[in-house]
């Protein structure tokens, strides 16, 4: 459909090449239409130019700072909510944008030029191999074979060039090593700082001569595609290494995804869609015993999805175009094949959920390669990890705040969330080492000394010193460090031994959570919150039929921080206590906890305080009123009780909860594969901890009175 618009900036001079946008460009039919440099002036007279447009031209927005900008003209609107028209009513590009800053107010950047894009071969799509539902655009399949026509396992010269493409790598007595790259990538690209460092020649010496790469197609090859290429080449009973980058992880997890059972798969990758996927892991699944993977590092793998791989598809290639220019160069190589990609993606409206190799990597709960990784049992092998988060500003201020809207949640190196880089397939020994820092952006691992020396450390010599444990338990595997600190180094057993005894001579505070704040767990088998296990019917597991449920510690990801302020100056407690359970069954609990601790420091006088969170408040209430004379040696030593946003007039969340209108309880049942949303309600209807949280004020308002409920909005 064809528009007009309004483009600021005045034409330039035609570039000598044909298309204006490099090499794989010209295999598109692509070609810049129009080609501007607008001026910083922003007064009314600044120069601008009625263009005639269609839907699925693509504007190139070239901003300050090096920001680059996609925009599919059939989106301008969308993506510009404040868009101007100008005096003759046509709608009219910004030439500036207002970011906010934290220590500068407002930032104004100012748009720098602009090209109008116009891609030949669009919109017809073919089906990928046969794959029911599946139309990927022609021009997204060309581009791939483009930049990489011949996938497949191939030895690495010294220098790190490829040599012969192999059917089947040659048997070896000794571990072999394979490289597997990341999204809109090869091995050239991804592992080029690698191969250029003193780091390579060690790690190639190891290996003598044993190394190899695995190169796929990322974008219209699923990550099941990829592994099944590599487990095809390699011999039968080889001991692997695996060195993967970005998406890479995704199929280096899939090599230690066995054995799988037939049930989850099915009901994971059900939809049409999948058919090729299912045939793809049925063929891995039968391999899997003829090799095996011992030793993996991955770095910045999403192997837990990426949020902007969920987002819009034009932001996600914008970000990676900015980071790539900023983090490689204008002039880079891998810059052109990805502005390519995308001009073909935003231009014939292809959705990440079309394109295999990008759908691997949305973070969905309840369908494909994330839950089907993320449910899988501990593979006897180990794991190294190298995760990152751009902080500190640096030369990338510019990119965080121009898409400050994707990044204000999470900590991310602008292409994958920090933590997703820990989850995926759990292995039998795992370590991680997480580095904050201003260069630590997703194309630069190979380029930092402090990740590459850690990455060859791993492989070449299994050396940890320079890692942490990862803990799944926790968030980014429990390598969180305060205000970006270094990570605290792990004590010796002396110095332990030392601090325990310090701190028994300080005053002790119990910590205790709100409701749902505190694990559960069934013969030792975590149930809540466990993410694998509630995708399979988890939380139905926590009825009242004869099971043994016992608390498992608190969701540190809400008391974390809390209880290491604690921690500065108090022996903390976490008293974690079975929500589940009547309100003074846990308040029992908690007396005997007190009274044990108020003997052992008597002789001290230390204080014994409590800090209480929503539902602990009134466990702790309860423990005040059946208690008193506890409570009452607890005062004279300077005990108090602190409640934080404690419901002591009840909560309507509980009945939200009762009534399935509860957003928690819908998105536990969307994400269930086993119960539905009535069921779940069901069980959780049964937990008296929870209906003695129902609001009572009176004969205002008492929910254990059926009248009550014909008022509430929310009510069935």
């Amino acid at each position: 459909m064809s528009k007009e618009l309004r483009l600021p900036g005045r034409p330039k001079k035609p570039s000598p090449d044909a298309s204006g946008l490099g090499e794989f460009a010209a295999g598109l039919g692509a070609e810049v239409l129009t080609d501007r440099e607008v001026s910083a002036d922003r007064d009314a007279g600044a120069p601008s130019e009625v263009v005639e447009v269609s839907d699925n031209d693509v504007l190139e927005l070239g901003w300050e700072g090096g920001i680059v900008e996609l925009v599919r003209v059939g989106d301008v609107e969308s993506h510009f909510p404040q868009l101007q028209r100008s005096t003759d009513g046509r709608f009219e590009i910004p030439t500036h944008r207002s970011l906010e800053t934290s220590t500068r107010g407002s930032l104004d950047v100012a748009l720098e030029n602009l090209r109008q894009i116009r891609v030949g071969e669009l919109i017809e799509g073919t089906l990928l191999d046969g794959a029911v539902e599946l139309a990927v655009p022609k021009a997204v399949q060309k581009l791939e074979k483009i930049h990489m026509p011949a996938p497949g396992l191939y030895r690495i010269a010294e220098d790190g060039a490829l040599e012969q493409r192999l059917e089947r790598a040659p048997k070896q007595p000794e571990p072999i090593l394979v490289l597997l790259h990341g999204t809109f990538s090869k091995t050239a690209s991804s592992f080029r700082d690698l191969f250029e460092s003193s780091d390579w020649s060690a790690l190639y010496d190891h290996y003598e001569k044993r190394v190899f790469a695995l190169e796929h197609h990322t974008v219209v090859a699923s990550p099941a595609a990829n592994a099944l290429a590599l487990a095809r080449a390699l011999p039968r009973g080889a001991n692997v290494h695996l060195l993967s980058q970005s998406r890479g992880g995704l199929v280096s997890d899939l090599l230690c995804r066995h054995p799988w059972d037939d049930e989850r798969a099915s009901v994971l990758f059900q939809a049409p869609r999948y058919a090729k996927v299912r045939e793809e892991l049925e063929a891995l699944r039968a391999l899997s015993d003829a090799f095996a993977v011992t030793r993996t590092i991955r770095v910045a793998s999403p192997a837990a999805g990426t949020l902007l791989a969920s987002d819009r598809l034009d932001t996600y290639l914008s970000v990676i175009l900015s980071v790539i220019g900023k983090a490689l160069g204008p002039g880079a190589p891998a810059l052109s094949f990805v502005k390519s990609m995308a001009l073909a993606i935003l231009a014939s409206r292809s959705k990440a959920d079309v394109l295999p190799g990008l759908e691997a990597m949305m973070p969905h709960l309840d369908k494909g390669f994330v839950p089907f990784l993320n449910m899988a049992e501990e593979h006897p092998s180990e794991l190294a990890v190298i995760a990152g988060a751009v902080q500190g500003g640096g030369v990338f201020d510019t990119v965080k705040k121009f898409f400050s809207h994707l990044y204000f949640r999470e900590e991310n190196d602008f292409v994958v969330d920090s933590k997703s880089m820990f989850r995926g397939v759990p292995r039998t020994t795992s370590h991680a080492f997480f580095y904050r820092d201003p260069r630590a952006d997703h194309f630069s691992y190979f380029a930092n000394e402090e990740t590459r020396s850690r990455m060859v450390e791993w492989l070449v010599h299994a050396r940890t010193e320079r890692f942490e444990p990862i803990d799944n338990a926790r968030p980014l595997g429990g390598l969180r460090s305060r205000d970006g600190a270094p990570l605290r180094t792990i004590p010796d057993d002396d110095e332990i031994e030392r601090l325990a005894e310090r701190r028994k001579t300080l005053p002790v505070v119990f910590l205790l959570p709100g409701i749902m704040g505190t694990h559960l767990a069934s013969q030792n088998n975590r149930q809540w919150i466990h993410v694998r296990r509630l995708l399979w019917g988890g939380l139905s597991k926590l009825g009242f039929a004869g099971r043994d449920i016992k608390p498992d510690g608190l969701v540190s990801r809400y008391y974390e921080k809390l209880y290491d302020h604690l921690f500065e100056q108090h022996h903390v407690i976490p008293f974690g206590f079975d929500w589940r359970l009547p309100i003074e069954e846990s308040a029992k609990r908690l007396a005997k906890s007190l009274a044990a601790e108020l003997e052992r420091t008597r002789r001290l006088g230390q204080p014994v305080r409590i800090v209480a969170h929503s539902m602990g408040g009134l466990v702790s209430r309860a423990l005040v009123m059946n208690h008193p004379n506890m409570w009452g040696e607890m005062t004279k030593r300077g005990g108090r009780l602190l409640m934080l946003g404690t419901p002591n007039y009840g909560s309507y969340v509980p009945a939200q909860v009762f009534a399935r209108k509860h957003s928690l309880l819908k998105h536990l049942a969307r994400a269930d594969l086993r119960s539905s949303l009535d069921e779940l309600t069901d069980v959780v209807r049964g937990f008296p901890g929870l209906v003695e949280m129902l609001p009572f004020k009176g004969d205002i308002v008492d929910l254990l009175e059926r009248k009550h409920w014909r008022d509430i909005p929310f009510a069935p």
